[in-house]
């Protein structure tokens, strides 16, 4: 998960640098979450899309979730 974090972290960093929309929009203060809420949220995808979806991408699809961009 914290490769997950990085990665969504220099996807944004890099969105920034080339002007490009956000794919989410974190609030300026550091925000966490616990483990069991990134499992919870993998959960919530079907059986199919779990085998496809990348650690990586169901991370960037919560920040997402949780964080858009109005």
């Amino acid at each position: 998960a914290e490769a997950a974090a990085g990665a969504y972290r220099a996807r944004i960093k890099n969105d920034m640098q080339a002007e490009r929309a956000p794919h989410s929009c974190l609030p300026e203060d550091t925000q966490s979450f616990s483990s069991s809420e990134l499992l919870e949220h993998l959960r919530s995808y079907t059986g199919a899309e779990r085998e496809s979806t990348t650690i990586t991408v169901a991370f960037a699809d919560l920040m997402k979730d949780r964080y858009p961009c109005s």
